[in-house]
């Protein structure tokens, strides 16, 4: 999985519930992009990332295939990605 823009990992682990090795990335004072079910994460919090880069391997699930969450915020609140990724 790819990530979307330039910005800092502010969260990369499990311990937010009902969210399975979460990737939270901050690219700029509002926006935060939240990528989830991962299958091997490859960054850790404070590394800063580009945009494109490779930020974690998503990996099957037995009986469910390949699942992702991916979702952009702003100000805490969600917004279409559809509106930031050409």
């Amino acid at each position: 999985m790819r990530n979307t823009r330039r910005g800092e990992v502010v969260y990369a682990g499990n311990g937010i519930a009902g969210f399975e090795r979460l990737v939270i990335v901050k690219h700029s004072s509002e926006l935060l992009s939240a990528y989830s079910f991962n299958g091997k994460m490859l960054v850790a919090e404070q590394q800063q990332v580009d945009g494109g880069v490779v930020i974690a391997e998503i990996l099957p699930r037995p009986g469910v295939g390949q699942t992702l969450h991916f979702e952009l915020r702003r100000k805490g609140l969600p917004i279409n990605p559809q509106t930031l990724i050409p």
